[in-house]
């Protein structure tokens, strides 16, 4: 199964978020210059949504807990 497929297939938003932040880190590992922009690109979603996953990642202890995506970008402001 792919990124992508897991990504569509999932329906908790902190899965979602992670896929999009581990995917997006492999790809910058194998050094060929990849952007979020590609990575919305792959996943057919806004830039601004892989930017906000990858904040939620990031600080995944801090809203864990949370039972939406929106509570936890709230948090996160």
């Amino acid at each position: 199964m792919t990124y992508r497929e897991a990504y569509k297939s999932t329906k908790q938003w902190q899965r979602k978020a992670s896929l999009i932040s581990v995917f997006h880190y492999k790809r910058q590992l194998l050094g060929n210059h990849w952007t979020m922009r590609d990575t919305a690109q792959y996943f057919d979603v806004s830039l601004g949504k892989v930017c906000e996953d990858i904040k939620i990642t990031l600080n995944i202890e801090k809203v864990k807990n949370c039972d939406s995506r929106k509570d936890a970008l709230i948090i996160l402001r």
